[in-house]
């Protein structure tokens, strides 16, 4: 029965592909683009009016066509107010914030309705899954969300999303399906125990000698390979027993780092790439300055969440088909 549903719907998604093509970042549900069709309680309903309709005939009871009558008028209201529950409804992307592979890309669809009646009961939908339902009073909007796990690195966007309704009595199902771009990037996994980032070569007004100790006390962090002993909060660690923790500093003369992809010593290019963004993120919380050098691509030294944000998409795109967002 799942592979017949299956092979109706993907036949179907296809058809409305075709029909509607892409749309653009605010998207109107017009008439023609939405489906509609009786649930499992719409159709036992039918049925029900259905004999009722029968009986009141075999027995000429006039009682049992008024009710069978008034049961199908509200069925037909019922239709009629289910479909213009989604009709005229404007749909607009919203934010969609970079994640890193491995954890979930979130989406948000910005859902407006600018007519005087209220639309409730609207649901959105990624692959049969109901994601959010929210009422939308008139002249108001709403936010929708949805959800996609990050596999891989580059672009990650939803090939559709769905959105339905059965309000007000869960007879009649209307929905639309929008093809909308609305792509997130999606960063490196940032390696778990990275070799020690490299020190940039000594420049004027900066020492080797200095390692993010010789500032103002900032925190602690977690033990990471290749911290030097020195640096280790030894009272605070034994509290913890088992757990090592590494005392932070800001201020004084700026860190200098030089991430370059070809120094690091492995085949394996997303290992490669797990390194350089776990040193990207780490160089940013800790408030030194560090640069980027990809075969392909050189990022000068910088810092500041749009310098990280530079070299984090560097890094998501690297050797990739395409560097463009995929639809």
């Amino acid at each position: 029965m799942n592979g017949i549903r299956d092979y109706v719907e993907s036949k179907a998604i296809r058809w409305a592909r075709r029909r509607q093509g892409d749309d653009p970042v605010e998207t109107t549900l017009a008439r023609r683009r939405i489906y509609i069709l009786p649930t499992r309680q719409g159709l036992l309903f039918g049925l029900v009016v259905f004999l009722m309709l029968l009986g009141s005939m075999n027995y000429s009871n006039s009682m049992g066509f008024a009710m069978t009558f008034f049961l199908g008028a509200l069925g037909v209201v019922a239709m009629h107010n289910t479909h213009r529950n989604l009709e005229n409804l404007v749909l607009r992307r919203g934010k969609a914030e970079p994640v890193f592979v491995g954890s979930d890309a979130h989406f948000d669809v910005i859902a407006e309705n600018r007519s005087s009646l209220p639309r409730d009961g609207i649901t959105l939908t990624l692959a049969r899954e109901p994601m959010s339902r929210v009422d939308i009073p008139a002249g108001e909007r709403a936010t929708l969300q949805y959800a996609m796990p990050a596999r891989q690195r580059g672009w990650l966007a939803a090939e559709r999303i769905g959105i339905h309704t059965t309000w007000p009595f869960g007879l009649f199902k209307a929905w639309a399906w929008v093809y909308m771009s609305h792509p997130v990037l999606v960063y490196p996994r940032p390696a778990d125990n990275p070799p020690r980032p490299p020190l940039r070569a000594a420049e004027e007004g900066e020492s080797q000698e200095f390692d993010g100790g010789q500032g103002d006390f900032s925190g602690l962090r977690d033990y990471r390979q290749g911290d030097a002993p020195r640096h280790v909060a030894w009272k605070a660690s034994a509290r913890l027993q088992n757990d090592l923790l590494v005392k932070e500093f800001k201020g004084g003369n700026a860190v200098s780092r030089d991430f370059d992809f070809d120094a690091l010593d492995s085949a394996d290019l997303e290992y490669r790439l797990s390194v350089l963004t776990r040193w990207i993120v780490d160089a940013e919380k800790a408030g030194e300055r560090y640069a980027l050098a990809l075969p392909d691509e050189q990022i000068a030294m910088g810092q500041g969440q749009t310098h990280r944000d530079r070299c984090l998409k560097a890094l998501a795109l690297f050797r990739l088909p395409t560097a463009r967002p995929a639809r």
